[in-house]
């Protein structure tokens, strides 16, 4: 009995050594760095943009998921919506996260890209969140992010028209049509997922994230 109590005793402490351990060891810090230009094309406003995304991603790097879904859904969301024709005079384009912080608005897809940057800078698995593309209130062409549990699951919604992280099932204004990363392309049909290939064909993705690499923005923009 008395080696049954020391033993349930030394099974409890290492489970509070590894469990703090865990919790308290903080993770790498990833900021966003844009290259030097960025205060000279974006200014004043958008270096306290950029100050701010790098102070909430500091600050919770160990936070639990459902914070981190929370705060930088709520952080994009603040920007203002702008159609690409009336920003980037095209008609239909993608900016990097940086060129997103840098003029604070952008299309639906500007939010859905810059979210997923700022999770994996807080420590988010980057292969479980994917963009989705969905149709909106039957006909309207929209982008949102998904946050994915695991490779069969559901995901959560992070939508630009909405302050709430919800399962997409509660989501019932959203067709799904295909979601993407940077493994692949999922084809979506009644909510199920089924992987469809490599995302090399997506030939704006491939684009945005070239730029991201290269943190500088090569459009010029025009604000109305």
């Amino acid at each position: 009995m008395k080696n049954n109590k020391l033993f349930k005793l030394a099974k409890c402490a290492l489970l509070g050594t590894l469990l703090m351990t865990t919790t308290t060891s903080a993770m790498a810090y990833e900021p966003v760095e844009p290259n030097a230009n960025y205060n000279v094309k974006y200014g004043v406003k958008g270096q306290e943009r950029l100050n701010k995304l790098n102070k909430l991603i500091e600050k919770h790097q160990n936070s639990p998921l459902k914070t981190k879904l929370k705060v930088v859904n709520d952080f994009f969301n603040d920007f203002f919506y702008l159609s690409d024709d009336k920003l980037w005079g095209q008609n239909d384009y993608w900016a990097t996260p940086i060129e997103f912080l840098g003029v604070g608005m952008g299309d639906c897809e500007d939010y859905a890209i810059a979210k997923f940057d700022a999770l994996t800078r807080m420590g988010v698995n980057k292969d479980n969140l994917r963009l989705i593309y969905v149709t909106a209130n039957i006909d309207t062409p929209h982008m949102v992010l998904g946050y994915y549990a695991n490779e069969g699951s559901r995901p959560l919604i992070l939508d630009n028209m909405s302050t709430k992280v919800v399962p997409a099932t509660l989501r019932t204004d959203l067709l799904q049509i295909y979601a993407f990363n940077k493994k692949g392309i999922w084809v979506v049909n009644k909510g199920t997922s089924k992987f469809a290939g490599n995302a090399s064909r997506l030939s704006q993705w491939n684009e945005v994230n070239t730029r991201t690499a290269m943190r500088l923005p090569i459009v010029d923009f025009t604000v109305i």
